[in-house]
């Protein structure tokens, strides 16, 4: 039971939304995509093969519309993979979860999702940038390193400073800010710095 990456792709007459996608570079960022692949994957811990294969086409995939394979030949091939950053939460992973849960409540899995995008073999480094600029959204999400078959990461936790120490940063802080940021009591009922 270790960790393994899947792929789920649509089959050709279902890529709606890879095409939906390609059309909305083209118009919006003028790069020229004739084609555009677009591939689910998850990083998957904790799964035993028989789990695996029951999940396979039940949570992860249809049988009708989708092909889910556990390896993708990207050699040579231009492509964007994109992950949450730790600490985001991730609503495909998280559905896949409450659904593996439902095949076996016991299960001690972890499932981590993410995008990849195969562009046509000859597409410009300029529009791969371009593309890069306007996919990724830095607050939410990141380039994913396929080499790294994502595990239990976590964002870093953080002791939360005692009140009274957040009160006195504040008072010190405020009067950097200039004019107009000089502490007022909020309104009846609100909470306020003494």
């Amino acid at each position: 039971m270790d960790s393994r990456r899947i792929f789920v792709e649509k089959k050709p007459a279902f890529r709606v939304e890879a095409e939906s996608l390609r059309k909305d570079f083209n118009e919006n960022l003028s790069v020229g995509l004739k084609s555009l692949r677009l591939v689910n994957l998850y990083d998957l811990s904790g799964f035993s093969d028989e789990l695996l294969e029951q999940c396979r086409y039940t949570v992860f995939g249809e049988r009708v519309s989708d092909t889910v394979v556990d390896d993708l030949d990207l050699t040579g091939r231009r492509y964007l993979a994109v992950e949450f950053i730790p600490g985001q939460f991730d609503q495909r992973a998280s559905s896949a979860l409450d659904c593996v849960h439902l095949i076996d409540p016991a299960a001690q899995v972890d499932i981590r999702s993410g995008r990849l995008l195969i562009f046509d073999d000859d597409f410009s480094d300029e529009g791969m940038a371009a593309v890069r600029r306007y996919f990724i959204n830095a607050v939410e999400s990141r380039e994913k390193d396929l080499s790294v078959i994502a595990g239990q990461e976590a964002a870093a936790v953080r002791p939360l400073a005692t009140l009274r120490h957040a009160r006195g940063r504040l008072r010190r802080l405020l009067p950097r800010l200039g004019p107009g940021h000089e502490h007022r009591r909020p309104a009846r009922g609100g909470a306020a710095l003494p």
